[in-house]
């Protein structure tokens, strides 16, 4: 099993979960040549990136995580219908985030449920889009439950950020007043 620890943002990066956009195939449906060809560009360019990018992590020896991409078929079938493409898994770090010790997801992606199934009880699920079969399964007391690392976050991290500033005017005003009165300045308020 995985493990999530991320305390600061400078620590050294063993683990991390890199996108995959659409491949060009995905789209070989569309008959406007033109568009067609423009869009899978685009796509086999961003793939390009994005390797890329897995391969440098990889070479500074962290382990590199890549969701799946939606099946073909079923992708096609909803684009045509006018129901619209679902989103590629291309930004995991939109839909979730390390915190301490645990992995919070703000939006669930199915395409990314097998790598957050390794993290096992670090994953907290928290609800901000509620589909109808969320808010079916789901009580107030879960959604409080999944969203308590927050509110203690905030709790404790506004008071801190508030006890800092107010220091630091603090301290700047005595340094202000100290630097004109040895000057010879009058400061009038």
């Amino acid at each position: 099993m995985s493990k999530v620890s991320s305390y600061t943002s400078w620590q050294p990066l063993e683990e991390v979960i890199v996108g995959r956009a659409y491949t060009p195939d995905y789209f070989d449906f569309i008959e406007n040549s033109t568009v067609r060809d423009q869009l899978q560009q685009i796509l086999s360019e961003t793939n390009e990136d994005l390797d890329n990018l897995q391969r440098t992590c990889e070479t500074y020896g962290a382990v590199v995580r890549r969701p799946d991409l939606p099946d073909k078929d079923q992708f096609m079938k909803m684009q045509t219908q006018e129901q619209g493409a679902p989103l590629p898994p291309l930004t995991p770090r939109d839909w979730q985030i390390s915190l301490g010790d645990k992995l919070l997801r703000v939006l669930p992606v199915d395409e990314l449920d097998d790598i957050c199934s390794d993290y096992g009880d670090q994953v907290i699920n928290t609800l901000i889009i509620n589909t109808p079969r969320q808010i079916k399964n789901n009580l107030v007391g879960d959604i409080i439950q999944n969203n308590l690392i927050l509110i203690v976050y905030w709790l404790v991290l506004v008071p801190v950020v508030l006890c800092v500033l107010v220091l630091m005017y603090f301290l700047t005003t005595v340094i202000i007043l100290n630097l004109n009165k040895v000057n010879g300045y009058r400061i009038i308020v």
